[in-house]
């Protein structure tokens, strides 16, 4: 989804998992990941659509339904993401809690307080913003700091390039001309 703001969920239509079956159906190998690729993935898996990666999974499991999960707007000129998906949070938040960077009360606290945000305007920085006050702040900082360093995960990243590993790795094994594969994110 590219968009200047808020209203491009409204203006931009996904592609539908009829518009997927009719693909499949014309024996294209469709592969689902990062965003509404793994919805559609988790959705169409049993149809034959591949899923790939950490959200795949978590949408297939039930973890996840909701699609402004995976939803992210872009600055209409710089096309620089404005704010961060919900999965990439729920994600690096249990990153987090592994670590010990945070306890459990501290984690589901963030975690309401960014799924409480339209998602536009969701960004850890916004929620974290919000909690000043409610967590303690050396808590608080701690958190902040993790979630700005190279050691927070980006789920959306290491799945899109899981899918491309994947589709490399499947392109290796097949000994026919492969029907075209096509992405769907």
């Amino acid at each position: 989804m590219r968009c200047g703001g808020c209203s491009c969920a409204i203006k931009s239509f996904s592609i539908s998992p009829k518009e997927i079956l009719r693909a499949m159906d014309r024996r294209v190998r469709l592969y689902g990941s990062s965003s509404m690729g793994a919805l559609r993935a988790a959705e169409l898996d049993v149809y034959g659509m591949t899923g790939v990666g950490t959200v795949y999974t978590m949408y297939a499991s039930g973890t996840l339904e909701d699609d402004d999960e995976v939803a992210i707007t872009f600055d209409s000129e710089s096309l620089r993401p404005v704010c961060e998906p919900m999965v990439n949070i729920r994600v690096a938040m249990d990153a987090a809690l592994h670590r010990r960077v945070v306890n459990m009360e501290n984690a589901e606290l963030f975690l309401t307080t960014a799924k409480s945000l339209y998602f536009p305007q969701r960004t850890s920085s916004a929620a974290l913003h919000h909690l000043k006050g409610a967590m303690p702040e050396p808590d608080r900082q701690r958190l902040a700091d993790y979630l700005r360093s190279p050691e927070a995960p980006d789920a959306k990243r290491d799945d899109a390039i899981a899918l491309l590993t994947r589709m490399r790795q499947d392109a290796e094994t097949y000994e026919t001309v492969p029907a075209p594969e096509v992405a769907v994110r």
